[in-house]
């Protein structure tokens, strides 16, 4: 398992891949380029963290998945028309503490 780390040039981390063999299990920010400082390294010590992040990256994808269908219902609604109230707050809140935790793991990896 190795891990390619993205770095730019204020040394932030603004990419992430992990790979088995030539299979990406997680894939965060940009991927590796030129253009960017990249680095190599074992991931085989990190595999429960990685684990993790593929959780949550699964979770964070439902819930935007969740958000895009549960708009596309109220459109196609034949009621859509009618002034009817919802608050996503909370589904909003939870994806940014889920990007929020990817990109915190992600640092404590490197």
């Amino acid at each position: 398992m190795k891990a390619i780390i993205v770095k730019n040039d204020n040394f932030e981390t603004i990419g992430f891949q992990v790979s088995i063999e030539s299979t990406t299990v997680f894939n965060w920010g940009i991927s590796a380029s030129p253009f960017y400082f990249c680095k190599e390294v074992s991931a085989k010590k990190y595999c429960t963290t990685i684990f993790e992040l593929v959780k949550m990256q699964t979770k964070l994808h439902e819930l935007k998945n969740f958000m895009s269908r549960f708009f596309q219902c109220v459109t196609d609604s034949k009621d859509a028309n009618k002034d009817c109230g919802y608050n996503l707050g909370s589904i909003d809140e939870e994806m940014k503490q889920l990007e929020a935790r990817i990109q915190r793991t992600i640092n404590e990896i490197i």
